[in-house]
């Protein structure tokens, strides 16, 4: 008898990429909602965690989401926000960084995140249009 392979080819639903991110609430609040792309449908920014690495999950009103950290997406080189442990929204233009060096503020297409360390520097998190930057600043 002659034996036959079959080879499958599994295809999986953009949500089951991420199966292994999980909600997880190392800052307070443990989610924030804002229009972080400007498109006036209201957002939402949770804080999650994937295989001991911490970051954000931004679900636009559009039903796509980003994850920002976790061991997914590296903004500046962090694939971790564990040294985070205050956040808000920020509405308004981005403030000029006191960092030398690090050029005007940039503009962003919508609200703000704004991720601190208490006591140490912090940046904001901002869509301009096509992705998440990061644009360092000091102090909380």
């Amino acid at each position: 008898m002659k034996s036959a392979f079959i080879t499958v080819v599994l295809l999986v639903a953009p949500a089951m990429l991420n199966a292994q991110i999980k909600p997880h609430c190392f800052a307070q609040p443990c989610s924030i909602k804002g229009d972080f792309d400007g498109d006036t449908k209201e957002d939402i920014a949770d804080l999650v965690e994937n295989s001991n690495k911490r970051g954000i999950r931004i679900k636009f009103g559009s039903g796509k989401q980003v994850i920002i950290g976790a061991g997914e997406k590296s903004i500046k080189g962090l694939t971790d926000l564990m040294w985070m442990n205050l956040w808000e929204l920020h509405k308004g233009p981005i403030e000029k960084s006191t960092i030398k060096g690090s050029g005007k503020a940039p503009v962003a297409k919508g609200d703000t995140l704004k991720l601190s360390e208490e006591f140490a520097t912090s940046g904001t998190l901002y869509w301009d249009g096509k992705e998440f930057k990061w644009y360092p600043q000091v102090g909380k």
